[in-house]
């Protein structure tokens, strides 16, 4: 984007450097041709009351005459060269009054000799006013001729004057140089500085990945999750629900965890259909299943299955693993009570509430043991969830 506005810059500053030389030119035209007119005038005052033929065109005193009558003419006229010049000798005057030179300068400039004849010459032959620029390397030269009427054939006015047009280049130049200097600092200062700051983002966030605070804020947010779903107790809206494929859905959502674990879950259904509300009952499952695979050693095996029990629906959730321990069983089911360094203890009270607002009931059926190795069952019983009635089921 700096280059992109130094080019635009650039751009502008060159149009407008060459908008001011045309206007430079366009004033050195009118410049010249007021100062054609100034040496007609000039040339007609002199001529005025002329009597008999014209002098010799060789005459001394002829070229003194017309010399004095050009410089007066162009006295004034800053920049602005001039003469007469007729068709058959050439040159008759010529005068630079204004010239900046060490001393006057009466000579013909050599370099546009030819020019200024070739725009006398088409002045006299076409009888018209005449105009010239022609484009050099480091100037433009504007030259303007026109007929003179009077005693002496083939004669014409001539001026000239000359416009530096790279007089500003060097200038504009270096401006632009440093300009895009200035640019390409500022865009290099930029990508260092972005670079240094990114390096510096991605140390931090590298630092930040093996940082146990970010466990710690997942394990926050996990716990200020599981206060408010204690604290938001919503009524079961039950509708029926094919159990086999609700219980593949849960377990499912635990594929990975187990796959990583190397933990097999298996699931068994005896009822095929019961009336429940799929997220209340889903979140309790989610929970104990959830703790099921992490109580259950590598290779274990944990088992989900569903039965009919006296009108009820039975869920039983087995692991693989030692147990519960003696001094939790009692207070298994109370807020921030756990046998896991990194729980949180809300788990299975949540469950139980959730089990109680359907209806139910959330119970440890075994504690199991560490020796024999058994694993925990935890059952839960929702009456009335396949033969009972509930005025919202459908």
């Amino acid at each position: 984007m700096s280059l992109i506005a130094c080019l635009a810059v650039s751009v502008l500053l060159v149009q407008l450097h060459r908008q001011s030389t045309a206007a430079q030119v366009g004033r050195a035209e009118a410049v010249v041709a007021h100062a054609c007119d100034l040496i007609r005038d000039r040339y007609q005052f002199y001529t005025t009351g002329w009597q008999g033929p014209a002098p010799p065109l060789g005459d001394d005193a002829l070229h003194r005459d017309l010399t004095a009558a050009v410089a007066l003419a162009l006295a004034r006229q800053d920049g602005v060269e001039g003469g007469i010049w007729q068709g058959e000798v050439g040159s008759l005057a010529y005068a630079y009054p204004t010239y900046e030179g060490s001393g006057p300068k009466s000579d013909l400039p050599t370099a546009e000799r030819d020019n200024i004849r070739a725009i006398n010459e088409e002045s006299a032959r076409e009888e018209q006013v005449t105009d010239q620029r022609v484009a050099l390397c480091s100037q433009t030269l504007l030259l303007r001729a026109r007929p003179l009427a009077g005693p002496i054939p083939q004669l014409t006015a001539w001026t000239m004057t000359r416009v530096q047009v790279t007089a500003g280049y060097t200038p504009l130049g270096l401006g632009l140089g440093t300009l895009l200097a200035l640019m390409l600092g500022m865009s290099a200062m930029l990508t260092w500085l972005t670079l240094v700051w990114s390096r510096r983002v991605r140390g931090i966030e590298n630092a930040l990945a093996h940082d146990d605070m970010l466990k710690k804020i997942d394990r926050l947010d996990a716990l200020v999750s599981e206060l408010l779903a204690m604290t938001q107790r919503r009524e079961p809206h039950r509708v029926s629900v094919e159990l086999q494929a609700f219980l593949a859905v849960r377990v499912e959502a635990y594929r990975s965890e187990a796959d990583a674990r190397q933990v097999a879950v298996t699931t068994e259904s005896s009822t095929p259909i019961a009336a429940i509300d799929p997220q209340m009952i889903g979140r309790i499952v989610d929970n104990l299943l959830s703790n099921a695979i992490q109580h259950t050693p590598a290779h274990g095996k944990v088992s989900i299955s569903a039965m009919a029990l006296d009108g009820g629906l039975r869920l039983t959730i087995e692991d693989g693993g030692g147990g519960v321990a003696p001094e939790l069983r009692d207070r298994l089911f109370e807020p921030f009570v756990t046998g896991r360094a990194d729980g949180t203890g809300l788990g299975l009270a949540i469950a139980r509430e959730l089990a109680d607002a359907h209806g139910g009931c959330l119970t440890l059926l075994d504690p199991g043991s560490a020796t024999p190795r058994r694993g925990a069952v935890f059952a839960l019983d929702l009456p009335g969830a396949v033969d009972g009635e509930h005025p919202d089921r459908r």
